[in-house]
This record gives structure tokens, C-alpha cells and sequence, in this order.
């Protein structure tokens, strides 16, 4: 009987928290299902020299995060995530790496970051999110 009132109480839980009904659920899925199979590999057309570094926005164990500009494209901003390839080996981050890659490639929320690509050198990695500044909405 408890087991019953918990898993009741889940679906309750994400009834209220879910935006979509069922249908859009399983069309949401499916969507994800699609991209997570057909992953790009990265950009080899671009490199670091095509941005203009602004400023760093945060730092974490394995790199930062910087604001930049793309040269040929003057308004469009990017949250430019840049990892340090020897830490990521050191600490055995590789695969989860990949996986966030292909998790941000894979989704389409409006409440989550895009993801627009990604391309390296011989010592970073680095994947370009889209930039949400931190002013409030009115």
C-alpha cells in the first residue's frame, strides 16, 4: 500500500512540475531520441582565433567559462565553456565529457542552455553555449 501512495504521489509530483501533457512528453522524447543518435563531431572550421574573449564568466575544476564574440557575426554572444584536455585525462573526465556534449546537442528546452558547437586544439576543448546574461526580466 505505501509503495502505491509513493508512486502516486510521483505521478502527482510531475504532473505539477511537467509543462506538457503525455503527448508532448512522448514527442519531446522522441525528438531527444532522434538527436542523441545523429551526434555531429566537432567544428573543424573554427578556432579560437574567430572569437573575440570578453571576459571570464566562472571557473571549475577542469577549465572556464568565457563571454566571447564571434568575429564574422558582431552581435551574437557566446558563453564559450573551455576545458584543459590534460586535466580532463588526469581526472578520468573523458567520457563525461562526451556525454555532456552530446546531452546539450540532444536537447531542445526552452528552459535549458543551447548548445551550438564545439571545436579543439591540441590543449583545450572548447563548447560554445548559448550566453543568458544575469539581468533580471521585467
Amino acid at each position: 500500500m505505501a509503495s502505491s501512495l509513493v508512486r502516486g504521489a510521483k505521478n502527482d509530483l510531475y504532473q505539477f512540475i511537467s509543462y506538457a501533457n503525455a503527448n508532448e512528453d512522448a514527442e519531446i522524447n522522441e525528438n531527444f531520441k532522434q538527436r542523441w543518435s545523429r551526434v555531429t563531431p566537432s567544428d573543424t572550421t573554427l578556432s579560437l582565433d574567430k572569437f573575440q574573449l570578453i571576459r571570464t564568466l566562472g571557473r571549475g575544476s577542469f577549465g572556464r567559462v568565457v563571454l566571447a564574440l564571434l568575429k564574422t557575426d558582431g552581435n551574437k554572444f557566446y558563453a564559450i565553456k573551455v576545458m584543459d584536455k590534460k586535466k580532463l585525462i588526469r581526472y578520468k573526465q573523458i567520457d563525461h565529457t562526451l556525454n555532456e556534449r552530446r546531452v546539450l546537442f540532444s536537447l531542445q528546452h526552452p528552459n535549458t542552455i543551447r548548445y551550438f558547437f564545439s571545436f579543439k586544439d591540441n590543449s583545450f576543448i572548447y563548447l560554445s553555449l548559448e550566453y543568458i546574461s544575469g539581468k533580471k526580466f521585467i
